[in-house]
């Protein structure tokens, strides 16, 4: 385990990351995986166009701890709180309909 930065993050060895790396970072308290979501809009638009750039995640910290590339990927696909909503909502649509359908059919026999 590669030791801390102070009171910081865990520090990562340069040596178990290869390639180009790039570094997101934001201060969102609201969707604080957001620049995640971006970038994996990103990766599946070029997935579907069938244009593959090889872009991964490496890892990432998370709690101040270092997480990796399946742990970050996994935040990444996390659906935002008003998709849950949305979700949630579409779900119910569904019985209040067929709820609403039959008591009219009843309103109406009467």
């Amino acid at each position: 385990m590669a030791k801390s930065l102070g009171n910081e993050f865990e520090a990562v060895p340069v040596e178990t990351l290869e390639g180009s790396i790039a570094v997101l970072y934001t201060h969102n308290e609201v969707d604080m995986y957001a620049p995640l979501k971006v970038i994996n809009k990103w990766r599946k638009n070029r997935k579907k166009d069938k244009l593959e750039y090889g872009f991964e995640y490496v890892g990432g910290w998370y709690d101040k701890q270092w997480k990796d590339s399946s742990y970050v990927g996994a935040l990444a696909d996390l659906p935002t709180k008003e998709e849950l909503v949305a979700k949630f909502l579409f779900l119910l649509n569904h019985p209040v309909s067929s709820f609403a359908r039959a008591m009219k059919a009843i309103a109406d026999k009467q």
